[in-house]
């Protein structure tokens, strides 16, 4: 405290009173980073709150916080899935660490997905469907595949069940 006080009386001989309001500031947000401590109403309950939007684009942008208990879970279960992974040439992980958590979210998505502990939404878990027509899949897959395999494919869509 002794020296926050002397660094803000060092500073009042060189800065505006705005400006010395600002160290002061973050002489404060240093001294106390997590601010006044909650009252015994605010943990009564954990306070967890999360925030989505779909975009036009159809990407979801999310925002939140989680207590202190369930935010550590959520670490713990990306730590593992959001480790760098060098590719299979030995070529280093190129991803931010934003990336990489990002992923890593997907795959614990991927993986609670296919949980038999998950709730059914419609009798069923959810999985996303793609539909897509089937001469846009046929034409799309013969443009990829190497010039002798594309007469393989069949013109019309096949039966249900094959």
């Amino acid at each position: 405290m002794r020296k926050a006080e002397a660094s803000l009386v060092e500073h009042a001989k060189r800065y505006t009173a705005p400006g010395l309001a600002k160290v002061g500031r973050r002489i404060h947000d240093h001294l106390d980073p997590d601010g006044p401590a909650p009252s015994e109403h605010e943990n009564e309950k954990p306070r967890r709150e999360l925030s989505l939007h779909t975009g036009t684009d159809g990407r979801l942008n999310f925002s939140g916080s989680f207590d202190g208990e369930t935010g550590t879970l959520f670490s713990e279960i990306l730590s593992p899935l959001a480790k760098p992974r060098p590719a299979e040439n030995g070529t280093p992980d190129q991803r931010s660490v934003s990336e990489r958590n990002g992923d890593a979210l997907a795959e614990a998505l991927d993986l609670i997905a296919d949980s038999a502990k998950l709730p059914t939404q419609g009798a069923e878990r959810p999985h996303l469907t793609i539909t897509i027509n089937w001469d846009t899949l046929r034409d799309r897959a013969r443009s990829r595949l190497p010039t002798q395999r594309r007469t393989h494919l069949p013109r019309r869509c096949p039966p249900a069940g094959v």
